[in-house]
């Protein structure tokens, strides 16, 4: 039967057999080690938890989740121009899906958004131009910038108060 190896752990490894692996220890052999097959069943549960992880982080689940996703949005936003983000290749999801459902095909133009630029488009906008100190400009853009600015600030503090007290309860910062 041939199983996999580990040499420092097994010393009747067959060394001209020896194939290293990404590891750069474990290789093939007609002998098996019982360290290995469970190194590599946990290397494996490693990366079903980094999966869940990262599954979890993009669904904003978790205190940490939000608290990355939103640190995340406001980063990009402060590390972009505001005069480049018409140049990225993504189309306006707002713009070309969200409001065609919902206001027919055209963006609303009245109520609090008369005079902005579409919600979608112009709250980016109105939030790069707060991130870069131009708070005229980011009011110029869409009106209602300083609110959601506001409320996630909120979220990020709740957010971060909660990882802290989950990290004082269990040790960790994330639960897996």
């Amino acid at each position: 039967m041939r199983g996999l190896v580990y040499n420092r752990h097994n010393p009747d490894c067959d060394k001209a057999s020896f194939q290293g692996c990404a590891m750069g220890r474990i290789g093939l052999s007609d002998n098996s080690c019982f360290f290995c097959f469970g190194f590599i069943l946990g290397q494996q549960m490693r990366i079903q938890k980094l999966k869940q992880v990262g599954l979890d982080l993009i669904s904003f689940d978790s205190p940490q989740a939000r608290l990355f996703n939103l640190s995340a949005i406001l980063a990009a936003l402060s590390a972009v121009p505001t005069d480049k983000l018409g140049y990225f290749p993504i189309r306006c999801v707002f713009k070309h899906v969200i409001f065609p459902l919902i206001f027919g095909g055209k963006c609303p133009e009245s109520g609090i958004f008369a005079g902005c630029n579409c919600p979608g488009c112009g709250m980016t906008r109105a939030m790069s131009r707060l991130l870069h100190l131009d708070p005229t400009g980011a009011y110029a853009y869409n009106k209602m910038v300083f609110v959601l600015f506001a409320v996630m600030v909120a979220l990020i503090i709740i957010n971060t108060i909660r990882t802290v007290q989950f990290r004082r309860k269990t040790g960790r910062w994330y639960k897996l």
